[in-house]
């Protein structure tokens, strides 16, 4: 586990988990989103142990938790405009994307040409009621970094679709009236302990998150179990 010198950060206002395998290609990405998102935010890294034993599958979790939805809106904006610039330009530098020029002779974990990366991207606003956001994505290493930087349309998006306040409009809104419809049937029943969980992904080809639907499911619990910073199976 890997803690950020940032201990001023609270980590019940604003925090990050990462979730990867102990080693192989994958550790170069996290290395670079610890070090760059551990600038703003209180970053936890979280590796398998699994994987202490075996060769793992690259794979990598990118957990946001929150306390409200104005924190995450600030926070999600700023890694959209700042962070992502700085991640992005560190991570093309380190990744060769021709393998004429990897190094044999390094055991850099940056020398991947051809990785295919799945991630997931969680989004937990604490609140009653709270809001779960998950997205999953996957493609090579520059098409991961630009899905986790525009995980403020995601956040946005949901905050609409659920009436939270702290939703900003933005081009190119992203309707699913249905999904919602059919999750909120028995949104009266919703407490502190549930939420309404978002479901996207991200299409690469047209570089967007795209809803894929809406369902109902524990808060409470996935905080608790995220903030105990132990090992979770791959989501």
């Amino acid at each position: 586990m890997y803690l950020t010198s940032g201990e001023q950060h609270d980590k019940r206002t604003k925090e990050v988990i990462l979730y990867h395998p102990h080693f192989g290609p994958t550790l170069g990405l996290v290395y670079h989103l610890r070090d760059e998102l551990g600038k703003e935010i209180h970053v936890t890294s979280v590796d398998d142990p699994v994987s202490y034993f075996a060769a793992p599958p690259p794979w990598i979790e990118v957990a946001f938790i929150f306390s409200s939805s104005a924190i995450a809106t600030g926070f999600l904006a700023k890694l959209g405009a700042d962070i992502y610039g700085g991640l992005k330009s560190a991570v093309k530098a380190a990744y060769k994307k021709n393998s004429s020029s990897v190094d044999e002779s390094s055991e850099s974990p940056y020398q991947e040409p051809d990785l295919w990366l799945p991630v997931t991207i969680t989004i937990l606003v604490e609140g009653q009621p709270g809001i779960a956001i998950r997205g999953r994505a996957a493609g090579d290493v520059e098409t991961v970094i630009e899905a986790i930087g525009a995980s403020q349309t995601i956040l946005q998006d949901a905050l609409e679709l659920s009436g939270l306040p702290g939703n900003v409009k933005y081009r190119g809104t992203m309707r699913a009236t249905t999904h919602l419809r059919e999750a909120s049937a028995n949104e009266e029943s919703l407490d502190k302990q549930q939420a309404l969980w978002f479901l996207y992904v991200y299409e690469a080809q047209h570089s967007q998150w795209t809803l894929e639907g809406v369902r109902q499911g524990p808060l409470g619990k996935e905080l608790q179990s995220y903030r105990s910073y132990e090992w979770r199976r791959r989501n």
